[in-house]
């Protein structure tokens, strides 16, 4: 009896276990599948099975896919750095996915805000492929920095007409961002209270500041002129404080209303990257 419940066990194992261990430790089985996570945007399992499948060490796919497929799993993920490793791997490499490895690269260093270092690229720009997009990256960091430092000498290294178009579109936009100033702000506030606040387009909050001022104001007067002396000295203190908040307030308003109309424009420009199709992926892994 022993004997056939070990030979049924064994059976079992053999018909049962080992193929599905076959499958779990194979790379022809686990590739489809990994691709299959990375077209339906499961890129963290993704990064998973790649790093899984680079420790396996089989020759049935090519260590440059993988590579190039875990650079972009993690700029999915906003591992930037992480992302970098893989990509750089590319720089010495005779591989066909080198130039478009380089320029991911460069789109980390982008999208990571890392200016300095995506500036520093760029003094040796010459040697890379893809100078359309390159170029792109660099103006669209400009104008993410709001600077238009020597844009146009740049602009003339873009050929293509959309991008020359969609990027001098935005250069405009840039230098016609409206601003408030928060001097004129407080001192506005300073002068008839709340003013400032109407001014950087608060509008209730400006009434509401003018109104507290005023009617602590008042009633400051009127119990100095009955004669309450407490009454007048406290409402007094509470206007004095509502006055100096209403300026401080109208100038923080103005910085405000500078960052929202800031963001606002970096947004519209990323959002136009992307639908432009300016960051679109040219090595096609997903049908």
């Amino acid at each position: 009896m022993k004997f056939l419940a070990k030979l049924f066990l064994t059976f079992f194992y053999v018909n049962n276990l080992y193929p599905q261990s076959q499958f779990r430790d194979s790379s022809i089985y686990i590739y489809p599948f990994v691709k299959y996570l990375f077209c339906t945007g499961d890129y963290l399992r993704t990064s998973n099975e790649l790093q899984r499948l680079i420790e396996m060490n089989q020759t049935s796919v090519n260590e440059d896919t993988l590579n190039f497929l875990l650079g972009k799993s993690f700029q999915k993920l906003e591992q930037y750095e992480k992302s970098d490793e893989y990509f750089s791997k590319f720089y010495n490499s005779p591989s066909p996915l080198k130039g478009f490895a380089i320029r991911e690269y460069i789109k980390n260093q982008f999208l990571n805000k890392n200016d300095f270092y995506f500036y520093k690229l760029f003094s040796n720009a010459e040697n890379y492929e893809w100078m359309e997009y390159f170029y792109t990256l660099k103006i669209a960091a400009k104008l993410r920095a709001l600077s238009d430092s020597e844009i146009e000498k740049d602009l003339m290294n873009v050929r293509d007409i959309s991008r020359q178009l969609f990027l001098a579109q935005h250069i405009a936009k840039m230098r016609l961002i409206e601003k408030k100033d928060p001097v004129t702000a407080g001192i506005l506030s300073a002068i008839i209270p709340g003013s400032g606040k109407i001014y950087t387009e608060k509008y209730s909050d400006g009434i509401v500041s003018f109104l507290l001022t005023g009617i602590f104001g008042f009633l400051a007067y009127d119990n100095f002129s009955a004669g309450h002396k407490f009454r007048g000295w406290l409402f007094s203190g509470i206007g004095s404080f509502l006055y100096a908040g209403n300026i401080y307030g109208s100038i923080m308003s103005a910085k405000i209303f500078n960052s929202e109309k800031n963001d606002k424009y970096r947004n519209d420009l990323f959002d136009g990257l992307s639908k432009n199709n300016f960051f679109i992926d040219e090595i096609i892994f997903c049908p």
